[in-house]
């Protein structure tokens, strides 16, 4: 009986390491559905040149985490979302989901109006994918 106690001890020990150790990729990238807006709420005011907060405005909103590049020249921001090499997501993972039917649209508007409202002095804004 203890030697049976002491087995499934080991293999449950094993499992939880083989689980806790794995490399797969759990990262979904996020939808509208799963934006934190009181996160979002928290920017607002951003000013466009400061570069760190305008990239964690960015990373909290739709796709964010396919945020490619992003030029915050003047008082405008150009965000390039795509495939960075050695990133989290795959390039098709990243195609599969930003052109999924009509989901670039609606995160490209539903991201413009959150830039916009945290970001008010903000004089351009262009979204794009690459």
């Amino acid at each position: 009986m203890e030697k049976k106690t002491i087995g499934l001890l080991f293999i449950i020990v094993v499992l939880l390491l083989f689980s806790g150790c794995s490399n797969g990729k759990q990262a979904k990238i996020k939808t509208i559905d799963h934006v934190d807006t009181g996160v979002l709420r928290k920017s607002a005011g951003t000013y466009v040149g400061d570069a760190s907060k305008d990239m964690e405005i960015i990373r909290h909103l739709a796709g964010g985490e396919t945020l490619k590049t992003i030029d915050l020249t003047g008082q405008s921001m150009k965000i390039i979302y795509g495939h960075k090499e050695g990133g989290v997501f795959s390039e098709e993972e990243i195609n599969e989901y930003w052109f999924n039917g009509d989901r670039a649209l609606k995160n490209f508007y539903f991201n413009g109006i959150y830039l916009t409202a945290a970001c008010s002095q903000c004089k351009g804004l262009q979204l794009s994918g690459k």
